[in-house]
């Protein structure tokens, strides 16, 4: 499945083979973003895979 979506105001389209990937891993290991990070998995309490969608924080991934 490709899939479209902005990083750091670059638009760029990824194709996700595994149904059961997270955003955690389409930004680690194909889009190449490593700020976002597994700290507590899977609790999510820690903010370490917290990003920004459409500027509001929030979406643990």
């Amino acid at each position: 499945m490709i899939v479209q979506f902005t990083v750091d105001g670059e638009q760029v389209e990824v194709d996700v083979d595994d149904p059961r990937a997270t955003l955690l891993d389409v930004l680690r290991g194909q889009v190449g973003v490593t700020s976002v990070k597994d700290g507590c998995s899977p609790q999510g309490q820690c903010g370490c895979c917290t990003v920004l969608v459409d500027g509001a924080p929030g979406w643990r991934v």
